[in-house]
């Protein structure tokens, strides 16, 4: 992650001719396309007035504040709350939220400095905080504290819904970015924290960047995540993560160990270097996973695989168990497939591992596979099975074998038999 380097002026350093009308028109040109020349709020200055941020009242002037918890306890619930400039604290006190409240940061940013415990924003269980607002794409960042989730965090919460606009930003250079909001939406998040690196409840269109060993880690829901971090997402006791991309380089791209009904990945993708490219317990649908360094996807559980592709460059393409259906596993240099008591119907499964080991479905640990129907099976060396790994009956019928002389293990049987009823289908 880019290490930190702007430094940020002091709160009264400003004047109002820093400050442009956003609804001052100006000749369209190349820098001015939309003829607007920015977004920034210019407050409706009053002379001899000065202060780093703003309240408006209902026509438009405003009343400064020195200080941001100063506007906060000036403020009624659902205030506007806006920023004119940078402003830096580098006394160990966080700024207290203790009522509904939008916070204006119109493109600046808040920088708590300090050695101590102190969050940079922070409320409590008592402040019964519901609604929080940080809009105008401004920056939220936390330095030189100590790497805790439950302390010297950008942004300390106890539950409520926090809307982000999509481009704001909070980081924290030595720990954990936050932990506690009860839902998150939008907002991009930095952290460098070997433990964890952002803890919500539920998180919508949001994007994580981390440089220590944290990971973000979500206990009910999430949809439409990008996180880059040494552990990508962490789901707890969740029910289902959508339309999300997990990296990571220490971890699995996605871990998701719920084992209720209804506990879901759906349209996801997880890549790691390290471990598991997703690894879950419960039911992956139309997902990705891909691994440098071991299984593509590692489902063991109570696991349905459904619509979804395992990628490996050195292991399994899946280890997998419970079921498989219209999904594709890839190995480059193993098994195609590590099976623990699975049914595989409509799947393709391929190895280009060129050696008697490279099979193209291995079962474990005394496991039988029940089925394994309507599936292409191909390796890449002659004395490889197709099917092997356990002495049993298997049902196999309209699969496609290719590039082994014996596709199934002599110790496995076919339990389909040849006899057909009067309408014409198998007997199993």
């Amino acid at each position: 992650m880019t290490k930190i380097t702007e430094y940020l002026v002091e709160a009264t350093s400003f004047t109002s001719d820093d400050f442009l009308d956003i609804s001052k028109k100006v000749p369209v040109t190349p820098e001015t396309p939309n003829g607007y020349q920015s977004q920034k709020i210019r407050p409706n200055v009053i002379a001899g007035v000065k202060g780093a941020i703003g309240i408006a009242n209902s026509n438009g002037e405003y009343t400064y504040y020195a200080k941001i918890q100063d506007a906060i306890d000036a403020a009624i619930a659902n205030d506007v709350i806006v920023l004119f400039a940078d402003i830096t604290e580098t006394a160990n006190v966080g700024v207290h939220v203790d009522k509904n409240l939008i916070f204006n940061f119109n493109g600046y940013t808040y920088t708590l400095d300090s050695p101590g415990t102190a969050d940079a924003f922070y409320w409590d269980v008592a402040d019964l905080i519901t609604n929080i607002k940080f809009i105008g794409d401004g920056k939220i960042i936390r330095l030189n504290g100590s790497d805790s989730i439950s302390n010297s965090r950008a942004i300390g919460a106890s539950g409520g819904a926090v809307v982000f606009s999509s481009a704001f930003e909070v980081r924290n250079d030595t720990g954990c970015v936050s932990t506690g909001m009860g839902s998150v939406e939008n907002g991009v998040f930095y952290h460098n924290s070997a433990t964890l690196g952002f803890i919500a409840s539920y998180i919508y269109s949001s994007k994580f960047f981390g440089s220590g060993a944290g990971s973000v880690r979500i206990s009910l829901s999430g949809d439409n995540i990008y996180s880059y971090n040494s552990w990508g997402i962490g789901l707890s006791y969740e029910k289902v993560l959508t339309n999300s991309i997990g990296i990571s380089a220490g971890d699995s791209g996605i871990s998701h160990y719920g084992f209720g009904l209804g506990h879901v990945l759906s349209g996801c993708k997880g890549y790691s270097s390290v471990l598991y490219g997703i690894e879950c317990l419960r039911d992956v649908v139309n997902c990705f996973g891909y691994s440098d360094a071991s299984d593509g996807i590692h489902c063991v559980g109570y696991t349905n695989i459904i619509n979804s592709v395992g990628y490996s460059a050195v292991n399994y393409g899946g280890y997998l168990s419970g079921q498989a259906k219209n999904s594709s596993f890839y190995s480059l240099a193993g098994a195609g497939v590590g099976a623990v008591n699975i049914n595989i119907v409509n799947c393709v499964i391929e190895t280009e591992y060129n050696n008697a080991a490279g099979h193209g479905i291995q079962a474990f640990g005394g496991s039988v596979i029940a089925e394994v129907c309507n599936t292409k099976i191909k390796v890449a060396n002659s004395g490889a099975y197709c099917l092997t790994g356990f002495a049993g009956s298997c049902k196999i019928s309209n699969n496609s074998f290719e590039g082994s002389t014996t596709p199934i293990d002599p110790t496995i049987t076919n339990s389909i038999t040849n006899s057909q009823d009067s309408q014409g289908n198998l007997i199993y």
